[in-house]
Protein backbone atom coordinates (compact mmCIF):
# COMPACT_ATOMS: atom_id res chain seq x y z
CA UNK A 1 0.00 0.00 0.00
CA UNK A 2 1.12 3.51 -1.02
CA UNK A 3 1.28 6.03 1.71
CA UNK A 4 -1.17 8.54 0.41
CA UNK A 5 -3.38 5.44 0.58
CA UNK A 6 -2.27 5.28 4.64
CA UNK A 7 -2.88 8.48 5.10
CA UNK A 8 -6.67 8.57 3.43
CA UNK A 9 -7.84 5.77 6.31
CA UNK A 10 -6.31 7.76 8.98
CA UNK A 11 -7.76 10.86 7.61
CA UNK A 12 -11.59 8.93 6.96
CA UNK A 13 -10.80 7.62 10.71
CA UNK A 14 -10.51 11.16 12.51
CA UNK A 15 -13.37 11.97 10.24
CA UNK A 16 -15.89 8.96 11.88
CA UNK A 17 -16.60 8.07 8.22
CA UNK A 18 -17.38 4.77 8.95
CA UNK A 19 -19.07 2.63 11.95
CA UNK A 20 -15.42 2.24 13.20
CA UNK A 21 -12.12 2.42 12.23
CA UNK A 22 -10.43 1.16 9.04
CA UNK A 23 -7.03 -0.87 9.17
CA UNK A 24 -4.93 -1.46 6.27
CA UNK A 25 -5.04 -4.58 5.06
CA UNK A 26 -1.62 -5.64 4.81
CA UNK A 27 -1.54 -8.61 2.22
CA UNK A 28 1.09 -7.65 -1.11
CA UNK A 29 -0.96 -6.96 -4.04
CA UNK A 30 -4.15 -6.89 -2.22
CA UNK A 31 -7.45 -6.25 -4.16
CA UNK A 32 -8.95 -3.85 -1.85
CA UNK A 33 -6.76 -1.92 1.01
CA UNK A 34 -8.37 -1.53 4.13
CA UNK A 35 -11.52 -3.06 5.86
CA UNK A 36 -12.85 -3.32 9.50
CA UNK A 37 -15.27 -5.72 10.99
CA UNK A 38 -18.10 -4.86 8.48
CA UNK A 39 -16.73 -3.67 5.07
CA UNK A 40 -13.68 -3.85 2.58
CA UNK A 41 -12.73 -0.63 0.72
CA UNK A 42 -10.96 0.60 -2.25
CA UNK A 43 -8.96 3.36 -1.71
CA UNK A 44 -7.95 5.63 -4.79
CA UNK A 45 -6.38 8.72 -4.78
CA UNK A 46 -6.51 11.60 -7.00
CA UNK A 47 -5.21 15.31 -7.03
CA UNK A 48 -7.98 16.28 -9.23
CA UNK A 49 -11.59 16.32 -8.65
CA UNK A 50 -13.14 13.92 -10.59
CA UNK A 51 -16.51 13.98 -11.93
CA UNK A 52 -16.50 10.26 -12.80
CA UNK A 53 -13.94 8.09 -10.98
CA UNK A 54 -12.43 4.96 -12.86
CA UNK A 55 -13.14 1.58 -10.72
CA UNK A 56 -11.13 -1.43 -12.28
CA UNK A 57 -13.39 -4.37 -13.62
CA UNK A 58 -10.87 -7.12 -12.00
CA UNK A 59 -11.11 -5.00 -8.29
CA UNK A 60 -15.12 -4.74 -8.71
CA UNK A 61 -15.32 -8.27 -9.50
CA UNK A 62 -13.35 -9.77 -6.81
CA UNK A 63 -14.15 -7.56 -4.38
CA UNK A 64 -18.11 -7.59 -4.47
CA UNK A 65 -17.76 -11.46 -4.44
CA UNK A 66 -15.27 -11.55 -1.42
CA UNK A 67 -17.41 -9.09 0.36
CA UNK A 68 -20.76 -11.29 -0.35
CA UNK A 69 -18.96 -14.55 0.72
CA UNK A 70 -18.17 -13.24 3.95
CA UNK A 71 -20.83 -11.03 4.62
CA UNK A 72 -19.33 -7.51 4.35
CA UNK A 73 -19.83 -4.57 2.42
CA UNK A 74 -18.22 -3.26 -0.64
CA UNK A 75 -16.70 0.43 -0.86
CA UNK A 76 -14.63 2.41 -2.89
CA UNK A 77 -12.92 5.32 -1.43
CA UNK A 78 -11.67 8.11 -3.15
CA UNK A 79 -9.77 11.37 -2.15
CA UNK A 80 -10.37 13.68 -5.06
CA UNK A 81 -8.81 17.32 -5.25
CA UNK A 82 -10.36 18.26 -1.72
CA UNK A 83 -12.96 15.67 -1.20
CA UNK A 84 -13.52 12.46 0.21
CA UNK A 85 -16.11 10.61 -2.37
CA UNK A 86 -17.49 6.97 -1.14
CA UNK A 87 -19.43 4.63 -2.93
CA UNK A 88 -21.54 2.13 -1.65
CA UNK A 89 -20.47 -0.83 -4.68
CA UNK A 90 -22.93 -3.32 -3.46
CA UNK A 91 -25.81 -0.69 -3.35
CA UNK A 92 -25.07 0.47 -7.06
CA UNK A 93 -25.15 -3.29 -8.36
CA UNK A 94 -28.07 -4.02 -6.45
CA UNK A 95 -30.07 -1.22 -8.92
CA UNK A 96 -27.97 -2.40 -11.79
CA UNK A 97 -26.40 0.61 -12.09
CA UNK A 98 -24.70 1.17 -15.49
CA UNK A 99 -20.93 1.54 -14.95
CA UNK A 100 -20.17 2.17 -18.33
CA UNK A 101 -17.89 -0.60 -18.93
CA UNK A 102 -15.04 -0.66 -21.94
CA UNK A 103 -11.95 -1.28 -22.58
CA UNK A 104 -9.25 1.56 -21.97
CA UNK A 105 -6.04 1.94 -22.78
CA UNK A 106 -4.29 3.10 -19.24
CA UNK A 107 -0.89 3.07 -17.28
CA UNK A 108 0.33 -0.39 -16.47
CA UNK A 109 0.63 0.84 -12.52
CA UNK A 110 0.15 4.29 -10.56
CA UNK A 111 3.75 4.71 -9.96
CA UNK A 112 5.08 7.59 -11.56
CA UNK A 113 8.84 5.75 -12.72
CA UNK A 114 6.74 3.13 -14.70
CA UNK A 115 5.28 4.11 -18.42
CA UNK A 116 3.97 0.81 -19.66
CA UNK A 117 0.43 0.97 -21.36
CA UNK A 118 -2.12 -1.53 -21.01
CA UNK A 119 -5.41 -2.31 -21.95
CA UNK A 120 -7.93 -2.65 -19.54
CA UNK A 121 -11.86 -2.85 -18.63
CA UNK A 122 -12.86 -0.52 -16.29
CA UNK A 123 -16.02 1.41 -15.62
CA UNK A 124 -16.78 5.03 -14.23
CA UNK A 125 -19.24 5.78 -11.04
CA UNK A 126 -20.62 9.63 -11.16
CA UNK A 127 -19.89 11.37 -8.28
CA UNK A 128 -23.60 11.83 -7.57
CA UNK A 129 -24.49 8.64 -7.33
CA UNK A 130 -22.17 8.25 -3.98
CA UNK A 131 -23.10 7.36 -0.23
CA UNK A 132 -20.93 10.45 1.09
CA UNK A 133 -19.34 13.10 -0.41
CA UNK A 134 -17.43 15.11 1.89
CA UNK A 135 -15.07 18.34 1.65
CA UNK A 136 -11.59 17.75 3.53
CA UNK A 137 -10.97 21.84 4.95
Amino acid sequence: MKERERQIIKLANSMDIFDSNLEEYSRVMSPFDAYNESCIVEIKHRNEYWQEPVIEFSKYTFNKEFAKMNKLNFLYLNKLGKYLVLFDILYLESIDYDFKWHWKEMPATTEFNKKEMVEKYVGYINVKDACEQIEIV
